[in-house]
């Protein structure tokens, strides 16, 4: 989800804060000239099989822009099954969708934050937003069964597997959106 909330107020005095979802086009009120901006990415799906990652969590873009176009369009990243996170965009700016967990003998997805690698000793997926990275799988032989690391979060890296698996990474605090909420975590 994405949330806007007016940095500049009327004479009035009055702050707008809006939940923008889907994709569409964002209709400035004239008196705005700068918005506060709390920009979320999908999250990744998790791995399958025995010993599939976590995902990783989606980038998480906050600051203030200024606004002097009546429009600008928006795309609020979507998740799905077995995919790496949906992007979200606004005003420029990108927030990459996290990466998909491992499956079975396979690494973890690349993504604005990595998804944890499969338990047949995989590494965890890399970043490709300046975010953090998957936590590697564990092979722990023939019993029990393999355990998948953490997808990394927006806060920090997902652990690597333990014989419980991996734990996801922190998320991003913000109370943009008008309550204290952790944004981005992985999987």
């Amino acid at each position: 989800t994405t949330y806007v909330d007016d940095a500049s107020v009327s004479a009035a005095a009055t702050t707008v804060r809006e939940t923008l979802t889907g994709s569409s086009n964002w209709t400035r009120p004239t008196w705005v000239t700068a918005v506060q901006y709390l920009l979320v990415a999908a999250g990744g799906a998790g791995g399958n099989n025995p010993g599939g990652g976590g995902g990783g969590g989606g980038k998480v873009k906050t600051g203030t822009v200024a606004v002097s176009s009546a429009t600008y369009a928006y795309v609020v990243g979507q998740g799905a099954a077995g995919a790496t996170g949906g992007d979200s965009t606004m005003f420029g700016f990108t927030a990459k969708g996290g990466g998909k967990g491992g499956d079975a003998n396979a690494v973890g997805g690349v993504g604005g934050n990595g998804g944890g690698g499969s338990g047949s000793g995989n590494a965890g997926g890399a970043t490709n937003d300046s975010g953090y990275a998957g936590g590697a799988g564990l092979n722990q032989g023939s019993a029990p069964e393999p355990t998948g690391g953490g997808g990394a979060g927006d806060g920090g890296n997902g652990s690597d597997a333990t014989t419980l698996g991996g734990n996801g990474g922190a998320g991003t605090g913000s109370s943009l959106s008008g309550a204290a909420a952790i944004y981005g975590g992985g999987g």
